[in-house]
């Protein structure tokens, strides 16, 4: 290698030494392939840096802020890997804030708060996952989240749908379930399970199928979920059932055949399953089975929600015939009604005229029946019997014959009152008297009291008149229209010679009491 060497003496004496590297302190030589200079420090020779040349530094300090210093072009490979620069030596950022990167991808403070942050400690798996175990362990036996309902008409059908809580929404996985409480599928059982809907879910209620309804009258229809084997399946009726109890549905079947207001619907017949009353649809159809309004209310919620207390209301029937029409709502309702109380006989020595007897008194033809009473007659020992009750399908409770009036009598030697005329639930029969006989009030369903007598020879008294039979009946699940007749009254007889007329019995009466939870 050819080098030319010069040696420094004296204060930058330098002489060159032919052909020889540097060997000793202080001589420099240059490297004519290299390029490079070089000094030798008495240990070792070591090149020279130049402005042009490529050098590495070693054993130098870069004062950055002295005068006229700078650096430039340092970018990230010339970092030490593991460099552990300091984060104070980094710009400040909002206090206190999460840091995230930005649409660049650059570092900056996010909104939520280093508190906020805090709440996630001890997160040991992911939180949603979390909070669904927690929806799931917070369930209970009357559980109704997230549900919807929303109906619709085409072709003349119903449709009923099962949605989420905004009420368009389908159900579907995850937080989009419906989930419904509901109790064992086992009777004796008091364990209940948490069902879910994942899936759109609908019930039709067909053209031609009118649940109960009658034409131009207000109508509720109650929307279930029943459980079956754990998939919730919609169900309807006209009647509210109580959810302490599993029951048994009759499939709709599409063909316009789902007619009873007492039976519950769905699309397939499913038996001894729990159910929950999830909605109260109100609607009235001009013809009953031809769906043309999607309904005027509907209401989702719990059963005390939608059944609630309401106020029963009344309505009373004081004579003719005629239709009755069971209200929207009405869950059940009373029927106490009496047939029309017989006529009382007359008084006189001979030449009456015979009383008559009390109308039959009937709600629903033949559901809930008072007979009416017989009529009283001349002198005779016993009144007029009283009418007979009855009670058909459909209804429960109490029947009551009605009373027997009270018997006239004779007399050869003195004037001689007629009887009274029997009582009833609703009151007391007309009197008997010696004059004009007493007739019953109306309404009551009581006898007429028997004319009297006011000679002292072979006189007659005249027999009261007999009670119409009595009935207190409960119907559950009540029809949308029942037919009514009232029982007139039976007529007294017209006086006979010397004597008196009987008394008028009182006509019959039906109250209907119309409870609504």
């Amino acid at each position: 290698m050819a080098t030319d060497s010069f040696k420094i003496k004296n204060s930058l004496n330098i002489q060159p030494i032919a052909g020889a590297a540097p060997t000793a302190e202080g001589d420099i030589a240059y490297n004519l392939t290299t390029k490079k200079a070089s000094l030798h420090n008495g240990t070792t020779a070591s090149p020279l840096v130049t402005e042009a040349h490529t050098a590495t530094l070693t054993n130098k300090t870069f004062d950055a802020d002295g005068a006229g210093n700078s650096i430039s072009n340092i970018e990230n490979a010339d970092i030490k890997t593991g460099a552990a620069i300091a984060l104070n030596k980094l710009a400040a950022t909002t206090a206190s804030r999460a840091l995230v990167s930005d649409g660049s991808g650059v570092i900056v403070p996010a909104t939520t708060t280093a508190t906020e942050i805090g709440y996630v400690n001890g997160v040991t798996s992911s939180i949603q996952t979390q909070l669904n175990n927690l929806a799931a362990s917070a369930s209970n036996s009357y559980e109704i989240t997230n549900l919807g309902l929303a109906t619709s008409v085409g072709s003349s059908a119903l449709t009923i749908a099962l949605k989420q809580a905004d009420g368009s929404s389908d159900p579907s996985t995850g937080t989009a379930a419906v989930k419904v409480g509901m109790r064992s599928s086992t009777a004796t059982s008091g364990l209940y399970n948490q069902r879910s809907a994942t899936a759109a879910t609908s019930l039709v209620i067909s053209s031609g199928s009118t649940l109960g309804q009658a034409s131009n009258q207000p109508a509720v229809i109650w929307i279930y979920l029943i459980d079956n084997a754990g998939t919730l399946e919609l169900a309807a009726s006209g009647t509210v059932f109580h959810e302490n109890q599993l029951i048994s549905t009759t499939a709709e079947g599409g063909a316009g055949a789902a007619d009873s207001a007492t039976v519950m619907y769905s699309t397939t017949a499913r038996s001894n399953v729990p159910f929950r009353l999830v909605g109260k649809l109100v609607n009235t159809q001009t013809t009953a089975g031809t769906w043309a309004s999607a309904g005027t209310s509907l209401q989702v919620g719990i059963f005390g929600t939608l059944v609630g207390f309401v106020q029963p209301t009344v309505q009373k029937f004081t004579s003719g015939t005629g239709t009755y029409v069971t209200p929207a709502g009405a869950r059940h309702i009373r029927v106490r009604l009496i047939g029309g109380g017989g006529g009382g006989g007359p008084g006189g020595t001979g030449s009456y005229g015979s009383a008559t007897a009390g109308g039959n008194t009937t709600f629903g033809s033949t559901i809930v029946v008072g007979n009416g009473g017989s009529q009283g007659v001349g002198a005779a020992a016993v009144g007029g019997a009283g009418g007979s009750a009855s009670l058909g399908s459909g209804a429960v409770g109490t029947v009551l014959s009605g009373g027997t009036g009270h018997g006239g009598g004779f007399s050869s030697s003195a004037a001689f009152a007629g009887g009274a005329g029997a009582s009833s639930p609703f009151g007391a029969g007309g009197p008997g008297t010696r004059g004009a006989a007493g007739a019953a009030v109306a309404n009551t369903g009581t006898g007429g009291g028997g004319g009297g007598c006011d000679v002292a020879t072979n006189n007659l008294g005249g027999c009261g008149g007999g009670a119409g039979g009595y009935c207190d009946a409960i119907i559950i699940n009540p029809a949308a229209t029942y037919a009514y007749a009232v029982g007139a009254a039976g007529s007294g007889g017209s006086a006979g010679t010397s004597g008196y007329a009987g008394g008028n019995g009182g006509s019959g009466y039906i109250e209907v009491t119309e409870y609504y939870n």
